[in-house]
């Protein structure tokens, strides 16, 4: 097998995507042989995920920046609608088949198959019929025959971030599902409020280094003028990102610091898209090379193939390391078995189930203590929701403060339109201020899961310590502490660094949270930066989906909708006073605005989510560990059944199972040399180096 093998680009991750599956069927062969039959299912389930991968992309922006031109651009053909108005609350989502088609998934659960040039009558606004339709549309799924979706990418367009509120939601909702986000802007109307918004407010900081900044209209832009427009924006881009992470952590924190000296690795793309697709459907390399379009397919490709394809390529690998110790003790137990007599064997096999109920033992006092850490972080976590509620009454009274009141717009006749625009005014940036605030309590959650995760490396170690001795305890005494038998040096490297971490298969990233500090590896996701790679390299070790982190954000919004907001200023009566003063004006809003808060607060929706969070959080590792470990405890007790059979049976032909099982150990060194080579370039990625 050849050495230094690379991922990079999409050729590369797809070749790597087929060599991940040919060594995932080939040690599964190799379970079924010597029927490890815990561990082949959990290799060929981690098989039939790999095979159903694909990369999400989807493209945000505000209405007029050339959002559906950009989606043209990068398919190089004219697929999606483009016009002046706004598209409808839906999702257009662009996935790859060798013939043209389209499908409508509606509100109510129903699907319908239209042909692609009827599209524009269920996405768009251009008439009152579809605009009707449009309505009860919840996505729009388009295949076609185009070469970039065919390297596992599928490119969803998002509806506009300043349509209404319901294309806003539905773009905020689908954004952590994104494997990378594409954020189109206009150096025309650079930066405006909602842009800053959506930077500030409507992403996670962990969401940043997954968001790439895409400059269109460039070729609309004086030559001269050019790079004023992107230095300007950058700067723009820079102080958002920078506002997000103080708001969130405070400007002293190491976050903060940390985020100042990373921020400068922003992905920031100009293009002109409509050059880029006049280009491509003319096939005229000029016009493409001068759309700008090639560097940030560039910088898109390696994206998804080195830090998003290292969080997919993880699993798998992990998942081989695992089953190589596995079968590297089967084997080596079998081999030394064939050294022995039956009644050595028996008295080694009874030894070995005395261990193996021990560690039943001890994992079941592991579970219950998993259980107390997460009786202990909901105790531990109520100041973090206490000082949540007191951020957000400062926050709005701060905000209520601040707005102009004019003494004309409270007049009898203006009083009614004017409550109820400041009401609006203070609903809207309490749900921002719901949503921005939640964060500091989600990471203080994931914090307390990446602590739990390192205490449980002592288990992991006395668990693998342990297998290991029940390895050595059938080896002839001649051979104890030695070589390791019949496996060459790579796939003992291989089993000693799986051994550290046989039950969450978390390979280096463990030693990353070790080396940075669990907060530093929670919160390292700024400007696209390895280390934030490693929350979500956890959460997928665990089987836990990426959108984990959003429930209590979306939740609390929900909660707060579903109420019914805020009650009017002033009741039902209007004062008689035929003028209110600004004075008793802004107080009535306050007392409205904490009235807000209070009630949210005293219905304890928070204190329900967060501990439904801790909750599933946890419960995920204990699933993790009871299934990795009893895998490993059965198929070691079926390896030793199958001994005991033979032995039983008088049926051990020695020379020939020698054979055999040498030829099994082969096998599996060749995966082990590509396993170690590929493990080196994901953790490389994922801890930053």
């Amino acid at each position: 097998m050849s050495e230094n093998v690379s991922y990079k680009g999409f050729s590369g991750y797809q070749n790597m995507l087929i060599q991940m599956n040919t060594d995932l069927n080939q040690v599964a062969q190799v379970c079924e042989t010597l029927k490890l039959e815990e561990t082949r299912k959990a290799v060929l389930e981690t098989a039939e995920h790999l095979r159903n991968n694909i990369f999400s992309v989807g493209v945000v922006g505000e209405f007029k920046r050339g959002k559906s031109t950009v989606i043209n651009a990068l398919l190089g053909q004219d697929i999606l609608p483009r016009d002046i108005k706004p598209c409808s609350a839906s999702l257009n989502r662009v996935t790859y088949d060798m013939k043209p088609h389209a499908e409508i998934i509606f509100k109510n659960g129903e699907k319908k198959a239209v042909p692609v040039e009827e599209i524009e009558d269920y996405v768009t606004k251009l008439t009152e019929k579809s605009r009707k339709l449009s309505a009860t549309v919840q996505e729009a799924r388009l295949y076609y025959p185009c070469a970039y979706c065919r390297n596992g990418v599928e490119i969803i367009d998002t509806p506009g971030l300043n349509d209404d509120d319901n294309m806003t939601a539905i773009t905020f909702s689908v954004l952590p599902q994104l494997d990378a986000s594409i954020m189109v802007i206009s150096p025309l109307s650079p930066f405006s409020q909602y842009e800053e918004d959506f930077l500030r407010s409507r992403l996670l900081t962990s969401d940043l280094g997954r968001v790439m900044f895409v400059i269109n209209m460039m070729d609309l832009i004086d030559e001269e003028d050019q790079e004023k427009s992107i230095e300007y924006l950058r700067e723009r881009i820079t102080e958002n990102v920078l506002g997000k992470v103080k708001a969130t952590y405070g400007e002293g924190s190491k976050e903060y610091m940390e985020c100042q000296k990373k921020v400068g690795d922003i992905h920031l793309y100009p293009v002109s898209a409509k050059m880029a697709l006049r280009g491509k459907l003319k096939d005229d390399r000029r016009k493409i090379e001068e759309s700008g379009y090639p560097a940030f397919e560039k910088g898109l490709e390696e994206f998804l193939t080195e830090e998003r394809g290292a969080i997919v390529l993880q699993v798998p690998v992990n998942r081989l390391k695992s089953a190589i110790v596995e079968i590297t003790k089967s084997i080596q137990m079998r081999t030394d078995a064939l050294a022995m007599d039956h009644q050595e064997f028996e008295s080694r096999n009874r030894e070995t189930q005395a261990r193996i109920e021990e560690l039943r033992s001890q994992k079941k006092q592991e579970l219950k203590n998993i259980s107390q850490s997460a009786k202990r972080a909901s105790y531990d976590i109520e100041p973090e929701i206490a000082a949540f509620w007191e951020r957000m009454q400062e926050a709005m009274v701060s905000y209520v403060e601040g707005m102009e009141i004019m003494e004309e717009d409270l007049t009898r006749e203006r009083l009614d339109d004017t409550q109820k625009a400041c009401m609006e005014s203070i609903e809207t940036k309490y749900k921002l201020l719901l949503q921005q605030q939640f964060e500091t309590i989600q990471t203080r959650i994931n914090e307390m899961l990446g602590d739990e995760m390192l205490r449980l490396g002592d288990y992991e170690g006395r668990f693998g310590a342990t297998m290991d001795q029940i390895g050595v305890s059938f080896r002839p005494n001649s051979e104890e502490g030695g070589s390791g038998g019949i496996f060459g040096g790579v796939m003992l490297d291989v089993v000693t660094a799986a051994a550290s971490n046989m039950v969450f298969g978390l390979g280096g990233i463990v030693s990353g949270f070790q080396e940075q500090g669990v907060k530093g590896a929670v919160t390292g996701g700024i400007a696209g930066l390895g280390a934030g790679l490693a929350v979500e390299a956890v959460l997928a070790a665990v089987a836990m989906p990426i959108t984990w982190p959003m429930v209590i954000g979306i939740g609390l919004i929900s909660s707060f909708a579903g109420r019914g907001a805020v009650r009017a200023i002033f009741g039902s009566k209007t004062p008689q006073a035929s003028v209110v003063t600004v004075d008793q004006f802004r107080s009535a809003l306050r007392d409205s605005a904490m009235s807000m808060v209070e009630g949210q607060k005293s219905s304890r929706d928070l204190e329900r989510l967060v501990d439904q969070q801790i909750n599933t959080g946890f419960a995920a590792i204990k699933e993790k560990l009871e299934t990795e470990t009893e895998n490993v405890l059965r198929d070691t007790e079926k390896t030793l059944g199958d001994i005991r059979e033979q032995f039983l049976q008088r049926n051990m032909e020695a020379d020939q199972t020698r054979r055999e099982l040498g030829e099994l150990a082969k096998m599996v060194q060749a995966v082990a040399e590509h396993v170690k080579d590929v493990d080196s370039q994901i953790n490389a990625v994922l801890l930053g180096r």
